[in-house]
């Protein structure tokens, strides 16, 4: 549960974690993972919070990132979700829209995909 993971803000842990998702991915023929979600939760009445590894944009994107960065090198793509401003809809809602200024976007939701891709590349 993504959740857990921010939650003991572990990078070695989500490291072995990754690893070894990679591992068994690969020997299942999978070639590309679903994960991880880098919604950054600001309301926790949202839906999809189990989903998410937390509300603070260096804990999503320090968890995020090296999830990525240990998945990968098994020859599985991980797949970013979701769209930027996803998690933040009016009233937790999924199909409302999104009430966020200029500068609470850029401070708070892009950081998790800006610091994946500064640590680990661009997405393929």
């Amino acid at each position: 549960m993504p959740l857990a993971s921010g939650a003991a803000f572990d990078p070695a842990l989500v490291e072995e974690m990754g690893r070894r998702i990679g591992h068994d991915l690969r020997a299942c023929g999978v070639h590309q993972g679903l994960a991880p979600v880098l919604d950054v939760v600001r309301d926790p009445r949202w839906g999809r919070v189990e989903e998410t590894i937390g509300e603070d944009p260096y804990l999503v994107g320090t968890i995020g990132t090296t999830y990525v960065r240990r998945l990968e090198p098994a020859g599985v793509v991980a797949t970013l979700k979701h769209f930027a401003g996803y998690a933040s809809s009016a009233g937790a809602r999924n199909l409302a829209p999104v009430r966020a200024g200029v500068r609470e976007f850029a401070d708070i939701t892009l950081p998790p995909s800006r610091w994946r891709c500064a640590r680990t590349g661009p997405a393929r």
